[in-house]
């Protein structure tokens, strides 16, 4: 929505001061507009926060020696009054740097720009106003500026820089401290609203009174929370630090377990073996091998399996106890009898034991092993001696 706020001419604000307003002046305003740095407030009245915004100013134009302000999210309820006619006339307030600060809809107070266009809400006629800071204002707020100046660095000191921040920012400290008094050819701030009054300096002062005392509850509050996210943040390092202990107490008794597991079953894959060594269902050279087979088969019978399907351990533990008989590689001959042996391979195996007995290192050894070690290096006069023996 578009509307009328000012024209150029010559104008006396709520202070009493006369000053002409020229076209240059009007461009002035609008081109220093900038919403994303301030975006003025649609207020009632002249209030000194700018509060409650009952809409937004999207931009500033001038448009012959009038300045006219494109408005946007006007609250609803605040529509209704405009058209019931609770706020026919309008008045605008500006910065010291001629930038507006915020369009002001006023009730029974008359403007001080008489002859602005209506506003276009309905059928409702309407009309607008100003509103500048005079400069005993500007040096009021000087005085609160460094007032609360000294008791941000009060909270710096008491409770650090981020409660600090959060109470009394310093950008809106410096904006206050920002405020000039103004000069003979620089006004700063007169009020366009007829009858326009001024806070005293003891108003201002109680209201810097009653903020003081808000911020402090509000750092009371700040260090109560703060006392408490310490005692929850101690509580939830003890237990994350429980946490991880338990996990690592879990991992160990995990890789305990499963070593004991592997212990056993190797123990029990060592005993099988042995014995099928000793039924002669595996030759003693491949013990280790089938041990390591086995342990293959098991770690492959992890997964699930049909109905009647063996794992694959079983199956192959199932087939190597039904496995025939291979060459004898048990304690078919002994030292004592080694002499009595027929046979052209008993003798020549004989033989070979008894070398291999003589040899470095095996002199402590039996003439069973000796013998059997003979049959492995010598398959052919094993299968020769077996035939013997079975005449």
């Amino acid at each position: 929505m578009k509307m009328e706020i000012f024209r150029a001419g010559t104008h006396t604000d709520g202070a009493g001061n006369t000053r002409a307003y020229t076209n240059a002046d009007l461009d002035k305003i609008a081109a220093s507009y900038n919403p994303t740095v301030h975006e003025a407030p649609v207020v009632i009245g002249h209030p000194k926060d700018n509060s409650p915004a009952w809409g937004w100013v999207k931009s500033l134009q001038r448009q012959g020696s009038a300045l006219f302000a494109e408005l946007k999210d006007l609250v609803p309820e605040f529509v209704t009054c405009v058209k019931n006619g609770m706020y026919k006339k309008r008045s605008i307030a500006l910065y010291p740097d001629m930038s507006l600060r915020h369009v002001g809809f006023l009730g029974g107070m008359p403007p001080a720009v008489k002859g602005l266009a209506d506003i276009a809400f309905a059928a409702n006629d309407n009309s607008t106003v100003i509103e500048f800071m005079d400069c005993e204002q500007a040096n009021v707020y000087q005085r609160i500026g460094r007032m609360f100046s000294g008791l941000r660095d009060y909270f710096i000191e008491k409770f650090g820089m981020d409660i600090a921040d959060k109470v009394l920012p310093s950008w809106d400290i410096d904006g206050l401290k920002a405020i000039q008094a103004n000069d003979d050819t620089n006004p700063v701030s007169p009020s366009f609203s007829e009858g326009g009054s001024m806070p005293t300096v003891e108003e201002l002062q109680g209201q810097l009174a009653a903020k003081t005392a808000e911020v402090a509850t509000q750092a009371k509050t700040i260090t109560d929370l703060q006392a408490k996210v310490g005692q929850f943040s101690e509580s939830s390092t003890a237990q994350a630090t429980e946490i991880v202990a338990l996990k690592t107490e879990n991992a160990t008794l995990k890789t305990t377990m499963a070593n004991t597991e592997a212990t056993a079953r190797k123990t029990e894959h060592l005993a099988f073996c042995e014995n099928l060594v000793k039924e002669g269902r595996l030759a003693p050279a491949l013990k280790d091998t089938m041990i390591a087979q086995l342990e293959i088969a098991h770690h492959a019978s992890t997964g699930t399996f049909a109905e009647g399907v063996a794992k694959p351990v079983d199956a192959l533990r199932a087939a190597l106890a039904v496995a025939p008989k291979i060459l004898q590689f048990a304690e078919v001959a002994t030292a004592a009898a080694a002499g009595g042996m027929s046979g052209k391979a008993g003798e020549q195996l004989g033989a070979l034991a008894t070398a291999k007995l003589q040899q470095e290192g095996n002199r402590e050894r039996s003439y069973a092993w000796a013998f059997a070690e003979a049959q492995k290096e010598r398959p052919d006069l094993a299968l020769a001696y077996e035939s013997e023996v079975r005449g």
